[in-house]
């Protein structure tokens, strides 16, 4: 498991639904089209500093994201500062 320094955060991604999209276009195998420049990631490990719980849902900008390879696991790190909000009444710890 990663300990996060730094004002870090692990997350992982959390997969939206994907909707019936009615214009077909042809892509390569393997490519996937964003519609957004946003995704929601949920929130596994803070750094000791933060106010934000594990488990909470988070909305981030998409190239933010740091994808770690390490040991044959692959971990996303983001910094907290690129946190733009997160889903729901729970998850902030509010001092």
């Amino acid at each position: 498991m990663i300990i996060p320094l730094n004002k870090y955060l692990v997350v992982e991604p959390v997969e939206e639904e994907k909707q019936e999209n009615k214009n077909v276009v042809l892509l390569p195998e393997g490519v996937e089209v964003k519609t957004s420049p946003f995704s929601l990631v949920r929130l596994q490990v803070a750094h000791s500093e933060s106010d934000l719980w594990p488990g909470t849902v988070l909305i981030v900008q998409d190239h933010m994201l740091e994808k770690v390879e390490l040991m044959g696991e692959t971990h996303y790190l983001l910094l907290e500062n690129y946190v733009i909000g997160y889903l729901g009444e729970a998850g902030v710890n509010k001092r």
